[in-house]
């Protein structure tokens, strides 16, 4: 019996502390106090600029920035893809071939050339110290 505690405890201080979840914080600028809704996704490279990702936020815009907060992200690479809806019609507006007429932001700045931003140029890793800012345009 007291092989079997002893293999137990070695077991147990030889196996790496899981990860646990934690909350990102998204401040997002750009905004005009009081006028629509700020939608923000924290997205896996699967998810970014393809749909809606499993990871999201909105709030009313009350200011001329915003600070949403994610709970319960795992440890991971992610992208924020932002989207400020204007007209709070819970509906973004696109032109004739696709492109977003409300504006929108990706985390570090990043902007696409002739379509989207890329995950690399937006991706940071969690858990990440401070707010990840994004700023729609």
């Amino acid at each position: 019996m007291l092989k079997q505690l002893l293999a137990a405890a070695l077991i147990a201080l030889a196996t790496p502390a899981l990860a646990e979840d934690t909350k990102v914080d998204v401040t997002v600028g750009g905004l005009k106090a009081g006028i629509g809704t700020i939608y923000v996704g924290l997205c896996s490279e699967a998810e970014f600029m393809r749909g809606p990702c499993a990871l999201k936020a909105h709030a009313k815009v009350e200011a001329d920035t915003a600070t949403l907060s994610i709970e319960g992200v795992p440890p991971g690479r992610y992208a924020v893809a932002a989207w400020w809806d204007v007209n709070d019609n819970a509906d973004m507006e696109r032109g004739g071939y696709g492109e977003p007429l409300e504006p929108t932001g990706a985390s570090n700045g990043a902007v696409g050339t002739m379509g989207p931003p890329v995950f690399s140029d937006a991706a940071f890793d969690v858990p990440v110290s401070g707010p990840v800012g994004v700023t729609v345009r």
